[in-house]
C-alpha cells in the first residue's frame, strides 16, 4: 500500500509525460488511494456536473473527468473513489493544469494560469470574470490592464502598442475574450487635451456630432464618429482598464 502524500511528493514536481498510468494519475493529482481500475464507458452519460476544473460525466456507477483546459486526456474512474479525492493545494485538475498553478510565481503567471485552465469552459454567450484574488496584476513592476492581457494569453498572440482592445458586450468588468475586438487606439491621432475637452463635453451631455463640430472649431481637424464613440467608450471604461 502507497502513502497519498509520498506519491504526490514524488511526482507533483514532473509534469505528466502522458505515460502515466490512469491508477497513478488519480492517486497523484486527487489524492484517491488505491483507486479502483475501470473502464472508460461506453454510450451517452445519464448526467453530468462540474468537480473542480473537471466537467464530470455520469455512466452508472463510472464517471469519466475532462478538465477544462481541453489539454489532457479524459480520465474514467469509479463514482465510488471520487467521494475520496482530495484536491492538490486545493486545485482538482489534470496534470498540465496542476503544474502550471504549482509552477506559478507572479500574479501575471497565475492569470495565465486561470485562462489556460478554463479554456474549454469559456464560451461566447456567458460573461467571465477573474477570480477577486486575481483582478488586479503587474509584470516586472508595470501595471497592466486586464482586458489586453487575457485577450493575448486566450488568443495566444502579442499586441502592438497601437492595438486597442475594446469591449462588445454591455458589462464593462466582463473578460470574456470571445467579448472582445481589436482596434487601432484614437489615442494616435487625438492628443490628450482633445481627450479632455471630449470628456468634458461628454459630461455636459453632447452628443457626438456636436463633440465633433466642437474638434473641427477649436482645433481645426476632422475625426469621424466613430473615433468620438471609441474615445468616449474608453474613457468610460478607464476607471477599470487603466489600474
Amino acid at each position: 500500500m502507497h502513502c497519498v502524500r509520498c506519491v504526490r511528493s514524488a511526482i507533483l514536481d514532473t509534469p505528466d509525460n502522458g505515460f502515466m498510468s490512469t491508477s497513478l494519475l488519480l492517486t497523484a493529482y486527487l489524492g484517491i488511494l488505491e483507486p479502483t481500475t475501470v473502464e472508460p464507458p461506453e454510450g451517452s452519460p445519464e448526467g453530468r456536473r462540474e468537480l473542480g476544473n473537471f466537467e464530470l460525466a455520469v455512466f452508472g456507477q463510472r464517471g469519466v473527468l475532462d478538465c477544462a483546459c481541453g489539454r489532457h486526456e479524459p480520465i474514467p474512474v469509479a463514482l465510488e473513489d471520487l467521494e475520496k479525492a482530495s484536491p492538490v493545494q486545493g486545485l482538482l485538475a489534470c496534470p498540465l493544469c496542476v503544474h502550471e498553478s504549482r509552477s506559478a510565481r507572479s500574479r501575471t503567471q497565475m492569470v495565465e494560469a486561470w485562462i489556460r485552465r478554463r479554456r474549454k469552459a469559456i464560451n461566447k454567450i456567458q460573461h467571465l470574470y477573474l477570480p477577486e484574488s486575481l483582478e488586479r496584476f503587474a509584470e516586472k513592476g508595470q501595471l497592466l490592464r486586464p482586458r489586453r492581457y487575457v485577450y493575448q494569453v486566450f488568443f495566444n498572440v502579442k499586441l502592438k502598442s497601437d492595438d486597442h482592445v475594446l469591449s462588445t458586450c454591455d458589462d464593462q468588468f466582463c473578460l470574456n475574450p470571445y467579448h472582445m475586438m481589436l482596434g487601432k487606439s484614437p489615442a494616435r491621432k487625438v492628443s490628450p487635451q482633445m481627450k479632455l475637452d471630449i470628456q468634458q463635453w461628454s459630461n455636459n451631455n453632447a452628443s457626438t456630432q456636436t463633440i465633433l463640430g466642437l474638434l473641427k472649431i477649436k482645433y481645426g481637424k476632422s475625426f469621424s464618429a466613430r473615433t468620438v464613440q471609441l474615445i468616449k467608450k474608453e474613457l468610460r471604461q478607464s476607471g477599470f482598464t487603466k489600474i
